[in-house]
């Protein structure tokens, strides 16, 4: 039976698209799915489906599933117009992850006849750099003289022909265009494509410098979590020199903690700050590091695997849960003076840095600014990470 979701009607396709997708490169255990996508929305379906199995599909690149009822899969009436990432795999078997294909929802604004049409996909990366991104141009002229750009259009390399596949990827979010070096007026749509992570083992962990908020900053378990994550690239940075010189600080329950820090690290009178905030600290800090060359990375909205991945590859993550795994509690609500909107603090917010994982005994590794270094049982942490918005930051040196 198919499985409809929403109940508006999809903003139009400018024709109807379809295709069934499994691995661009050979990989028997990965999920074979189809699509369909036209005026009355997008239906995808498992090929080859095995009603033992359960199955899920994505719409982010592998962020959130969806379970699949049935053969016939899963219907959408009520997507607005995008770039949709989907993937699918066995529920539960990473292994089985499908490689990842943007399908583009509503018209592009482009003229027609200007527009250069691609499909792009994502192949999963399963260890540091191995990802890949195909670009298949779908009305190639072998006339014309393309280029392709996989950041948006920041840096643009000569395209292969018809069909680019570009190695190299982390695991992540990339923005991929084609353009003619012909004619300036022929480009296609940005269509966002995810390099997923499809494995990682059953336990990990990673070494990290143990850093303790306390006394200098009874506030400060976010910027002491970026000072360990940091440190361990043997960057010698204090978590006292973050907080005093890089991040930026708003005034006490008159600001926004995803913009900025609420109060003073240093006072016990104070919030905290998101994910965002953190990025920004980390990259201001970054500039002044001569030498060397790294990237900040906001997970915010992954899946709980997706941060064991990055155990597996070496590198400690930055997370948002709750003090000592609590429950949260109803915070103080207060209006941002800047915006006029309402800001809502969720309680017993806090901030550590994953360092491992054991799905077998069902524990995560962390060192965490107040308690040290220790650990939590996963399912519990993966509870009040979901609590905190699934928020996450990595960095990777990549010189």
């Amino acid at each position: 039976m198919l499985r409809k979701i929403g109940t508006l009607a999809v903003m139009l396709v400018i024709s109807a698209v379809s295709g069934t997708f499994g691995a661009v490169c050979s990989a028997d255990d990965r999920t074979d799915f189809g699509y369909h996508a036209d005026s009355s929305g997008l239906s995808v379906y498992i090929k080859d489906y095995d009603p033992s199995q359960q199955y899920s599909i994505s719409l982010n690149g592998g962020k959130g599933f969806i379970p699949v009822y049935g053969k016939s899969g899963v219907h959408f009436t009520s997507l607005p117009e995008g770039t949709y990432q989907l993937c699918a795999m066995v529920t539960g078997n990473r292994s089985t992850l499908s490689d990842t294909k943007a399908v583009c929802l509503g018209d592009s604004g482009i003229n027609h006849d200007k527009e250069i049409l691609i499909n792009v996909t994502g192949m999963s990366e399963e260890h540091y750099k191995g990802g890949s991104i195909s670009i298949d141009i779908e009305n190639y002229s072998p006339s014309e003289e393309y280029m392709i750009s996989v950041n948006g259009g920041k840096n643009w390399l000569k395209a292969d022909g018809k069909t680019t596949v570009k190695s190299g990827f982390i695991a992540g979010n990339y923005t991929v265009a084609v353009k003619s070096r012909n004619d300036s007026s022929k480009i296609s749509r940005n269509v966002e494509i995810t390099v997923p992570v499809k494995n990682y083992a059953p336990a990990g962990h990673v070494r990290a410098p143990m850093i303790k908020q306390l006394p200098e900053l009874p506030t400060g378990c976010e910027v002491t979590s970026l000072a360990m994550a940091l440190n361990f690239y043997d960057l010698n940075i204090k978590h006292t020199s973050l907080a005093d010189s890089f991040l930026e600080k708003g005034a006490y329950r008159e600001s926004d903690y995803r913009k900025v820090f609420v109060g003073d690290p240093r006072v016990y009178r104070s919030y905290g700050c998101y994910a965002e905030v953190i990025v920004n600290t980390a990259e201001k800090f970054l500039k002044t590091v001569p030498d060397r060359s790294f990237k900040v990375y906001d997970l915010t909205g992954c899946e709980p695997d997706r941060l064991y991945s990055y155990i597996d590859m070496g590198y400690p993550v930055i997370v948002w849960a709750t003090s000592k795994m609590m429950p949260t509690t109803k915070g103080a609500t207060w209006t941002d003076r800047s915006t006029g909107k309402t800001i809502k603090w969720i309680g017993n917010e806090h901030c550590l840095l994953l360092t491992g994982y054991d799905t077998e005994n069902n524990l995560v590794f962390v060192n965490d600014p107040q308690a040290g270094t220790g650990t939590y049982k996963l399912d519990l942490f993966e509870e009040r990470f979901f609590d905190l918005g699934k928020q996450a930051v990595v960095i990777i040196e990549t010189t």
